[in-house]
């Protein structure tokens, strides 16, 4: 599949992540009644087992594979992947994946926002394209769908996804331009509110006392 400029990722990876991502859902899902378990430790199971599976995959088509404290980072020319999980496949919604949640999230943003007027699959100062791949799932449906995408950010505090693709077949196709957006409404005129003015008489001038 293709991305903005000019981005690749074959279609046999796509299908590993879909794989991989099955496979470490059914895994922790029959861990998940374990003693202490709970749902984070559901999450944190899948994300590992999931990084942990695809590994050889990423090596098989060239990526340079390594962990920067628990995320999994995989690299070759011109494109870097990131990976994450959400709990719902909605991935606008905060309480499924909040895309500001870390700095490694924000120097990936930042760094799809140096790259964007680069040729084709080139680095610019040495940043490269980031792409997000994003397992969706919960413990009683399992994955739920697969998502690739480019965060960027025009504030350096705000995040949002340039490209944002679902490649799973689990449900309805869903890019960039389907997600709901929760945009603020803005009054019109007749629904301001009138202004205030504090209007008297003026009894006694003040006077320079210089």
């Amino acid at each position: 599949m293709f991305m903005r400029n000019g981005l690749e990722i074959e279609e046999s990876l796509i299908s590993e992540f879909i794989r991989c991502g099955e496979e470490a859902h059914q895994i922790a899902k029959a861990h998940h009644l374990d003693p202490g378990s709970n749902g984070f430790t559901f999450g944190s199971d899948r994300y590992h087992r999931a990084t942990e599976l695809v590994t050889s995959a990423l090596e098989e088509h060239d990526f340079r594979v390594s962990r920067k404290g628990g995320g999994l980072r995989a690299k070759r020319e011109g494109l870097e992947l990131h990976f994450g999980t959400a709990r719902g496949a909605d991935l606008s919604n905060r309480a499924n994946f909040d895309i500001g949640a870390s700095p490694a999230r924000h120097r990936a943003a930042l760094s799809n926002v140096f790259t964007q007027g680069s040729f084709e699959g080139m680095s610019v100062g040495g940043s490269t394209p980031v792409v997000h791949v994003i397992w969706s799932g919960d413990v009683d449906s399992g994955l739920t769908a697969v998502y690739v995408g480019k965060l960027v950010t025009s504030s350096g505090q705000h995040l949002e996804w340039e490209d944002l693709t679902r490649v799973d077949q689990n449900g309805a196709e869903v890019t960039l331009e389907h997600l709901a957006t929760e945009a603020i409404p803005m009054p019109t005129y007749d629904e301001q509110p009138e202004p205030v003015f504090q209007l008297g008489l003026v009894r006694e001038e003040k006077t320079d006392a210089n």
